[in-house]
């Protein structure tokens, strides 16, 4: 019934593995590298603001995928290449974040000034995720 969090100004590599938390939450000023393929299933996920996920030289989004059954909210400010799966609950981005990989939703709710840069590849290297290339397409855009 606890969760899983990660304390503000951490700077950690998450070793290869599949994990499960109910909640996962990453704090202010983090930031996490991997230390290789990582699986991330939980109910809901948070990545707080100015918060570093997957991010920088090397990093590449086929090696990580989050598995939220009830939802994830990105904070402003975050930086992460990975594949956020949440394909029956919301996904929210706040601003000034930038998403190198994918975010599946049943509704994805995207605030100002953000950056999605789509790569097919996502998650790819995570054996126990879906494919997530052939969830790419979206069934519904409106920019609010």
């Amino acid at each position: 019934g606890g969760g899983c969090t990660v304390a503000t100004n951490t700077v950690a590599t998450i070793p290869s593995g599949t994990y499960y938390c109910p909640t996962y939450r990453i704090r202010n000023n983090t930031t996490l590298s991997l230390g290789g393929v990582v699986v991330i299933y939980c109910d809901t996920f948070s990545i707080e603001n100015s918060a570093l996920l997957n991010w920088g030289a090397g990093a590449q989004s086929s090696n990580l995928v989050i598995i939220a059954s009830s939802g994830a909210t990105i904070g402003q400010n975050v930086n992460m290449k990975g594949a956020v799966y949440a394909p029956g609950a919301n996904v929210t981005m706040e601003n000034s974040s930038t998403i190198t990989g994918m975010l599946v939703g049943n509704v994805v709710g995207i605030s100002n000034q953000y950056t999605v840069n789509y790569d097919p590849y996502a998650g790819q290297n995570t054996p126990a995720a879906p494919y997530l290339g052939a969830l790419a397409d979206a069934i519904d855009w409106r920019d609010i």
